[in-house]
């Protein structure tokens, strides 16, 4: 390192050093795993591809990477910045090593490339941080970033700082953009024009091994109309529980599963359930029948997937509030019809499709969720997972391109 750069390394550590006793203090989930996010990464034999993602829900992405590259020949370390999604990837990734990823500090990126000696550095969706970027770079690691994507709101706030984001896009190898829009993004905020394509969406590619509903729900799982409402955030359950009860008015015996997107709420969405009147059971503590009217409080990971598969319909969350939505092909790989809110920038591309094919519902406001969901569950599900199918065929190609992409970066290595 050099002194100006160990200079300004000391300084940035003096001034940050307060805030992260705070924040450990404040968040003690941070201090967890704290040796890793200082650079305390595992130790590897030089040469892995390090494949970093956000968290959980990016978690996904890396594994199938991971796994695929395994298949390819290749060694592979990954990382994330949560808990949940580091905890998601040490089960699905298949990868020689699992860490927190470094915080973004010349010493602490300094420390984890020490170890790994990647042969590239894979980076997820809007994982931008410079000074990793620029330590990869000065070692000549190639840097990639795959599915990138680049919101309206995230080029606003890019453009404060317009000229330290062209410096770190600069020093990018290969750009996979999730699409056109985003490709021309990264080329505007300072990426190098002839270094970005469009590879696609990596959730596209991503099928969900969907096993049989778990054994204690079978008994349970009613014959009646199930709505779900999924990856759901504050203010969501509130429109799912005034939806449901518009619905009641049809007449049918209805059930309703709520699954708050993070399981840190679960008490406060019981709380909401309680507070209108109505009965709920949790996952984790089943009772021996599930009532007509009653909620079911998914708070459990990874098991959405096998209840679409016997659900009539859904809204994914993410979109009334926002946040930009969440990924609505688990559901209709299940064969359920989807209804979603007005804020799904993050999903677009794979909204309007589904739009298309008539297996998804746009709505502007919370009161038109009920009406939605009436009009869904008229859904024919065959016609659902036809869609479905056109998905996983471009899927194939996004992932095909996707790992030439990462290939790729490793021929930059031996060049």
């Amino acid at each position: 390192m050099s002194l100006i750069r160990h200079s300004g390394a000391f300084g940035s550590a003096l001034v940050a050093l307060p805030f992260l006793s705070l924040a450990c203090a404040v968040r003690p989930s941070i201090r967890v795993g704290i040796r890793e996010r200082m650079g305390g990464v595992p130790k590897v034999a030089p040469g892995a591809i390090w494949i970093h993602c956000a968290s959980l829900g990016e978690s996904r992405l890396v594994s199938l990477l991971s796994r695929e590259l395994k298949q390819r020949g290749h060694r592979t370390f990954v990382s994330a910045q949560t808990a949940a999604g580091r905890d998601a990837l040490r089960t699905e990734s298949d990868a020689g090593e699992v860490s927190f990823a470094p915080f973004d500090h010349p010493w602490c990126v300094d420390r984890a490339l020490d170890r790994i000696q990647p042969a590239a550095l894979v980076l997820c969706e809007t994982e931008l941080w410079p000074t990793w970027i620029a330590a990869a770079e000065s070692r000549g690691i190639p840097v990639g970033l795959v599915s990138a994507r680049l919101s309206s709101g995230s080029m606003r706030r890019y453009r404060w700082v317009r000229r330290l984001m062209a410096r770190t896009l600069g020093r990018v190898s290969s750009v996979g953009a999730r699409s056109p829009l985003d490709a021309q993004r990264y080329v505007e905020l300072g990426a190098r024009a002839e270094s970005v394509r469009v590879t696609g969406d990596l959730k596209q590619s991503i099928r969900p091994v969907v096993g049989a509903m778990p054994p204690d729900l079978c008994p349970i799982w009613p014959e009646g109309p199930v709505l779900i409402a999924a990856s759901t955030h504050a203010g969501e359950e509130a429109a799912a529980l005034e939806a449901f009860e518009k619905i009641e008015q049809l007449g049918a015996a209805f059930y309703l599963v709520l699954a708050p997107r993070h399981l840190e709420r679960v008490e406060e969405v019981a709380n909401e359930i309680t507070a209108r009147g109505r009965s709920y059971q949790r996952r984790t503590a089943l009772r021996q029948q599930w009532d007509p009217g009653e909620v079911l409080l998914l708070d459990s990971h990874g098991e959405l997937a096998s209840l679409y598969a016997s659900a009539d319909a859904a809204f994914v969350g993410g979109t009334l509030v926002p946040t930009g939505g969440h990924d609505p092909l688990e559901a209709v790989r299940g064969g359920c019809g989807v209804v979603l809110g007005p804020h799904s920038e993050k999903i677009r591309h794979i909204l309007q499709s589904l739009l298309a094919g008539g297996v998804a519902i746009e709505i502007a406001r919370p009161e038109e969720l009920g009406e939605a969901w009436a009009t869904t569950l008229r859904r024919d599900r065959g016609s659902v997972l036809a869609a479905a199918r056109d998905f996983d065929e471009m899927g194939e190609t996004v992932r095909s391109e996707t790992l030439d992409l990462v290939e790729s970066l490793m021929k930059r290595t031996s060049s």
